[in-house]
């Protein structure tokens, strides 16, 4: 199922699941409608990859544990004079706590952005443009003729 977004010559905007593509046409359903749109009828289609979740949450929990590792090691570290914990025989407890806060909030902002992220298609009207992103989408294997 590879959810779209169109963007049609007369500034009309719909969104639907791909039913069908071919080399001239994209089929799609909307709103439990089979719909074809021929590519001189499209001035861009948004396509939300496969996968972008889960990469979003990959990367943003990494980034996250760094980052809450970081700010550990900032307020722990005992040659610092605003060190607000070097005295502190819990370092070790503040650390798991920075990491796993870090990698909790930094994974739930990458899954956000990465379920929201779209690319973008110019099409403008063109079978060329359109058979260019039936390629660079990697549509192609489910093209048929």
């Amino acid at each position: 199922n590879i959810n779209v977004w169109l963007v049609l010559q007369d500034g009309s905007k719909l969104n639907g699941k791909v039913a069908q593509i071919k080399v001239d046409s994209i089929w799609l359903l909307v709103r439990g409608q089979r719909e074809v749109f021929l590519p001189e009828k499209i001035e861009s289609i948004a396509v939300r990859g496969s996968g972008r979740l889960s990469e979003g949450v990959l990367y943003g929990s990494a980034i996250g544990a760094l980052t809450g590792g970081l700010m550990s090691l900032a307020v722990t570290s005992q040659g610092s004079d605003q060190a607000y914990l070097s005295n502190s025989g819990d370092k070790p407890a503040v650390t798991v706590a920075f990491v796993l806060s870090g990698f909790v909030v930094g994974g739930t902002i990458g899954g956000v952005i990465g379920h929201a992220s779209r690319t973008k298609y110019e099409i403008n009207g063109s079978s060329g443009k359109f058979r260019l992103f039936l390629t660079e989408a990697g549509l192609n294997e489910l093209t048929s003729r």
